[in-house]
């Protein structure tokens, strides 16, 4: 009987900490979303957005007073398909994604140590229209564990990422 007791309590630790592990994949999954989505979007649009980083979560949101959007008074991209070539608008792109409670999220920038975002701090992450952005990390902790990744200052896109996990 107690070997059958001690069965259902590794199992029943082994199934929380998926769980748990599943909630830092998933978090970490959304910044890397956000990431790639903001430089398409930078791209795409010729216009800069930035990731907001704060103790709640992460904005992805335009940059205002952007350069490019004071030369051109309407971004555009022309249609091919027609004779005339009319500029297509593009939707000015705002998402948010919040952390589950209990996780905190820290930010590393080129050439700085880490900034725990808690009460007024945030960290931007910027990326322009050209293609490059600053080299990133970002970690996310909680009691149990954290989770980092590393971003690729060409792409934007995740290059390492390393965990640990109790």
């Amino acid at each position: 009987m107690s070997i059958v007791a001690m069965i259902f309590v590794v199992g029943i630790v082994a199934m929380r900490s998926g769980d748990d592990e599943a909630k830092f994949r998933e978090s970490i999954t959304q910044v890397e979303g956000f990431s790639k989505r903001a430089r398409s979007l930078s791209l795409m649009q010729r216009r800069s957005y930035q990731l907001v980083f704060d103790e709640f979560g992460i904005t992805l949101e335009p940059v205002f007073g952007d350069p490019l959007e004071e030369e051109e008074e309407e971004l555009s991209l022309f249609d091919q398909d027609e004779e005339i070539q009319r500029p297509q608008r593009f939707e000015m792109i705002r998402d948010r994604f919040d952390l589950p409670e209990g996780m905190t999220l820290e930010v590393k920038g080129w050439n700085q140590d880490w900034l725990v975002l808690e009460r007024d701090n945030t960290f931007v992450w910027e990326f322009r229209p050209e293609g490059l952005v600053e080299p990133v990390e970002v970690r996310i902790r909680a009691e149990n564990g954290w989770i980092k990744h590393r971003y690729n200052p060409l792409t934007g896109a995740m290059a390492e990422e390393r965990y640990e996990f109790r």
